[in-house]
């Protein structure tokens, strides 16, 4: 199910992304492109920056560019790991992944334009905005890094057959689901004007909810249906993947997803009325079936 801001962000993403017969690329990088980054999903991500955004007083226009970017980043993410080096998936989004419609060459020059194309859009934007901008910017880049999307996804590639390990896990989880979420509500709060105080809140209500996130994900992997995920289940398991249920057993990974949960909610609760949005969207994800 979408986020009430889907159709906001699939808009400012349909004016970022150039459209077949550009000059710029050939039509099929730019397809591909545009095939990842417009298929069906949640936009939770781009949600909750516009959340967090307008909960310190930032009028959407200002946030557009940022939350486009984000997804661009989710996007090619999923992108390099659906592909045959990493996790070798044939169906993202109820839909042919990326390389299987495209091939693996184009996927992974689709993801690599991708990630320059959402840091464009934000360096465009903070060139107007100044320091909240440049700072929402280096959010972005770090939540994509070594200690982000890029580290997890190692760590992933390494843990598969390492046997229950959830100090690794936990680290995985970090880099590879927790990093960007909580990028999207630093980034958010930043644009916003939030001070240090209230971004204290804001960082520790992304890393719970990250976290919250991708257990959910773990667990679904094992008990939820292929055609409501819109991607294959029990493929974790067939690959030796070190998740929270293959770690900790299914109740105590439903354990964990709680005290994640209450965690996130604490921080937004801490941030006062501004932020019901935020705790509600938490509250979301223990219920939620994709």
């Amino acid at each position: 199910m979408q986020h009430p801001w889907a159709s906001r962000v699939d808009g400012v993403l349909e004016r970022l992304l150039p459209p077949s017969g550009h000059a710029c690329a050939p039509d099929a990088l730019l397809e591909a492109m545009r095939y990842s980054v417009l298929a069906p999903g949640k936009r939770l991500r781009p949600a909750l920056l516009y959340e967090t955004g307008i909960a310190f007083g930032a009028d959407p226009e200002r946030l557009d560019a940022f939350a486009a970017a984000i997804e661009m980043l989710h996007a090619a993410s999923l992108i390099h790991d659906d592909m045959p080096c990493m996790d070798d998936d044939d169906l993202r989004r109820g839909r042919p992944t990326c390389h299987k419609r495209y091939g693996e060459a184009m996927a992974l020059l689709a993801g690599d334009a991708l990630n320059a194309h959402a840091f464009e859009a934000m360096l465009s934007q903070a060139v107007q905005l100044g320091e909240p901008g440049c700072k929402a910017a280096l959010e972005a880049a770090h939540a994509t890094g070594l200690s982000g999307i890029a580290g997890g996804q190692a760590l992933d590639m390494q843990a598969q057959g390492h046997g229950a390990d959830g100090e690794l896990l936990t680290r995985l989880h970090e880099g590879k689901t927790a990093a960007l979420i909580t990028a999207s509500v630093v980034c958010g709060a930043l644009l916003g004007g939030a001070d240090d105080a209230a971004l204290v809140h804001v960082r520790l209500y992304g890393q719970h909810l990250g976290m919250a996130f991708q257990i959910t994900d773990d667990i679904l992997n094992v008990a939820g249906v292929s055609a409501a995920l819109g991607k294959a289940t029990g493929s974790d398991e067939a690959r030796g993947k070190l998740t929270a249920v293959s770690v900790w057993g299914l109740e105590a990974a439903q354990d964990r997803l709680r005290m994640h949960t209450d965690e996130a909610l604490r921080a937004s609760n801490a941030l006062g009325s501004r932020a019901e949005r935020l705790s509600t969207m938490a509250a979301a994800l223990l219920s939620r079936s994709r």
